[in-house]
Parts: structure tokens; C-alpha cells; sequence
């Protein structure tokens, strides 16, 4: 078990094989946490829908699981969109990855987990 939230960055338009390798690690995140697991889509501007329906199938995998998901909308155009989709109605919506962090649970360490399509490493 780690401690602090894992953060997966979603990446538009991703190859099949990508969306695989994200699913596989959401899924690794959710059962190897104690924190929250945030998907940070502060890199979309927009989401198609094939986005759409692979974070839609992402977030029913992560539904009443502990730890929580939560999705960083990062713009208000992806915030209104996840709102427009009800999918707010089922994960929490937070604006920013600077407003995730800022929150006390999330503070002491984060893992930031990659794979071939996504950009961000480190830890916070």
C-alpha cells in the first residue's frame, strides 16, 4: 500500500492499446492505494467520444471502491462537459491538480504513475 493520492494522467484520443495500459493501471491504483485516485485531465482541451465512453467505463470500474476516484477537470470546458454527462453525478469533479493537491489528505506524498501515452513523472 502506498501512502498519498495516485495521479494518472488521461490523455485524449488514446490507441486502443493505450487505453488498455491506462485501465490496467487505474485498476492497479485503486487496489494498491490507501488515498485517492485522481485521473488528471488538465492536458484535454476537448474529449471525442471515444474519450467519452472509455472515462465513462473507467469511472464504473472505480464506482464505491475504496480508495475514492476523482477526476481533475483542469478546464471549465472539460468540467462543463463532465457535467453535461452526468458524470459528476457519480465521481467528484475538481477543477485543478493544484486544488487536489492542496487538500490535507493529499499533502503528504503522491505517486504519479506513466505509461507510454502519458507525460507527467514525479512525485509531489
Amino acid at each position: 500500500m502506498t501512502s498519498g493520492a495516485t495521479i494518472l494522467v488521461f490523455r485524449r484520443s488514446m490507441n486502443s492499446a493505450s487505453r488498455r495500459a491506462f485501465g490496467k493501471s487505474l485498476l492497479q491504483a485503486l487496489r494498491g492505494s490507501e488515498e485517492a485516485v485522481l485521473v488528471d485531465l488538465s492536458g484535454c482541451h476537448t474529449l471525442d467520444h471515444e474519450d467519452i465512453d472509455f472515462l465513462l467505463d473507467c469511472v464504473s470500474q472505480a464506482v464505491g471502491r475504496d480508495p475514492q476516484l476523482l477526476l481533475i477537470a483542469g478546464s471549465r470546458e472539460i468540467q462543463v462537459l463532465l457535467d453535461v454527462i452526468r458524470i459528476s453525478s457519480l465521481v467528484p469533479v475538481i477543477k485543478s491538480l493544484k486544488e487536489a493537491l492542496e487538500f490535507k489528505q493529499y499533502r503528504t506524498r503522491s505517486n504519479i504513475c506513466e505509461t507510454a501515452h502519458f507525460t507527467r513523472v514525479g512525485v509531489v
